[in-house]
């Protein structure tokens, strides 16, 4: 497939992910488009009862749309589609490379890339025989540039940057700023680019050593947040709200780029408002044969599903009931076959325990439901991959399953669950401390996100939007689970709160660097 198709552009009228039940983190991993300003938000508001037109889950709550006051910001007086327009001609216009390619990254950081993913894609196709020379800060982005979206990039380019031992060269170490962006395009290698296994334990041993007083405030921030989570492995929207921030505190920020980030965010951000509301109404019919707690989960079910297949049928044509069905009954064996371990007290293998996992984590539920709602690049072959899953969706879903394991394998041991890939870890290789054990389930998740990796250089034919979409699971899933029961950084309600229910001000933002 060619590096042009490979980076297809993704639709701008998105059908609403709102229609997908059971997937908690679906919305975040897709890139929603721009909706018009609206004087609503969200609340959060006490339910203790179920009526025709709300559906309470736990925690017991009811979604609502309440009154939100327009901001009136004075210096944000041109529209959104002057922003845009004003940001693709200054896209557009000629420049050195270098700053070409520090501006379509920081378009993408700022969540606002997908509006202008033609000309991105014209820039980038433009990159893939640009030779940077010894610069290694624009070697290191231009190659991460264009293989997170979908180009080719061969990593014997930092085959200059070694001494004649195959080692880079020590001399690199006064480039700090050139060691960040060579360890950020590091966490993009595959299992066969060993010149980015070296690349990633050179940087980061350099930039763990680095003296403070080489960086800028802002410059040190992003070097402390590197050595956490590599932007490779951040969850887009997360990033988005956190960047727009620290952007607006870089000296160098472009005005109209980071008025059109603000605004489109919260138009985001009202669009998921919206799709949360939606996702609890739903129409509730009798079903005599069952209880009455399964008749809710059923025709929940069964209406939810025969909506998004009649959305699609009409939007594109084709007939999903079967994939989506086949989905969801995959589930609930999966669901089975962990109830049947539990009951006999059966500690499976950890292999065993992954593909099982993959599937009750619904991972495939979400992303096949994710592929025929996106519909780019549905074709008869591209559905055929479906069946059995790809390799793609099995790499993200054993990530998700993982990292959700280390975030409450411990609680749900207490209460006496299946066991979880920690303790199948341990079990099979004999290990006795489970310290250990969480350390090689992190060495596992590494070499996930290696094989993930293949996935974006691999010769398949699956759009590339899908692919982001795996990704972006994958990186939820870190973002949710990677700090357990401790109470260090950011929680998930936090996270929430920023996503989905504070609007960014217009105004000035104070920088928040933990």
């Amino acid at each position: 497939m060619s590096s042009s198709s490979r980076a297809t552009k993704r639709s701008k009228n998105l059908i609403p992910m709102s229609n997908m039940i059971g997937t908690r983190s679906i919305s975040t991993c897709l890139q929603m488009p721009a909706a018009p300003n609206s004087p609503f938000r969200v609340s959060w508001q006490a339910c203790s009862t179920q009526t025709s037109f709300s559906f309470c889950i736990s925690p017991r709550c009811q979604l609502s749309l309440v009154p939100h006051p327009t901001p009136k910001d004075n210096n944000c007086t041109r529209t959104f589609e002057e922003l845009r327009e004003r940001t693709r001609k200054e896209l557009l216009t000629p420049a050195n490379p270098s700053a070409s390619l520090k501006f379509i990254d920081s378009i993408q950081r700022l969540g606002i890339g997908y509006h202008f993913e033609e000309e991105i894609n014209m820039l980038l196709e433009r990159f893939v025989d640009w030779n940077a020379g010894q610069d290694l800060l624009a070697t290191a982005l231009r190659f991460r540039l264009l293989r997170h979206n979908g180009f080719p990039a061969c990593s014997d380019v930092f085959n200059k940057f070694k001494d004649k031992d195959g080692k880079f060269n020590q001399s690199l170490s006064k480039d700090p700023l050139g060691l960040l962006s060579l360890y950020e395009a590091s966490y993009l290698g595959t299992e066969e680019e060993v010149e980015l296994v070296q690349a990633m334990e050179f940087t980061r041993t350099h930039l763990q050593k680095i003296s403070i007083p080489l960086f800028s405030p802002q410059d040190r921030c992003q070097v402390f947040q590197a050595l956490e989570i590599p932007r490779h492995l951040r969850m887009s929207r997360l990033e988005t709200r956190n960047y727009i921030n620290e952007y607006s505190m870089e000296s160098n920020r472009k005005p109209t780029l980071l008025d059109l980030a603000k605004l489109d965010f919260n138009a985001v951000q009202l669009v998921h408002q919206k799709e949360l509301v939606e996702i609890i109404r739903w129409d509730l019919s009798a079903m005599e044969p069952l209880p009455e707690y399964m008749k809710i989960c059923y025709m929940a079910l069964y209406n939810t599903t025969n909506d998004i297949a009649y959305m699609v049928l009409k939007q594109h044509g084709w007939s999903i009931v079967p994939h989506l069905k086949r989905t969801w009954i995959d589930m609930f064996e999966a669901f089975l076959a962990e109830a049947k371990w539990f009951n006999n007290e059966y500690v499976p293998s950890l292999e065993e325990y992954l593909v099982n996992g993959v599937t009750t984590g619904g991972t495939y539920m979400a992303l096949v439901h994710a592929f025929f709602l996106m519909g780019q690049g549905v074709t008869k072959q591209t559905v055929a991959m479906m069946e059995p899953y790809p390799d793609l969706f099995s790499f993200a879903g054993k990530i998700l399953r993982l990292w959700d394991d280390l975030g409450t394998a411990r609680e749900e041991q207490e209460r006496g669950d299946v066991a979880s890939s920690i303790q199948c870890f341990m079990r099979e290789k004999g290990i006795s401390c489970e310290d250990e054990g969480r350390k090689q389930v992190r060495q596992l998740i590494r070499s996930l996100w290696i094989d993930l990796n293949g996935e974006l250089v691999a010769p398949s034919s699956m759009p590339l939007s899908i692919i982001n979409a795996s990704f972006n699971l994958a990186r939820t899933a870190q973002v949710v689970y990677q700090h357990g029961d401790d109470k260090k950084g950011s929680s998930v309600d936090d996270q929430v709160q920023a996503l989905i229910y504070k609007p960014i001000s217009l105004g000035d933002m104070k920088q928040d660097c933990v």
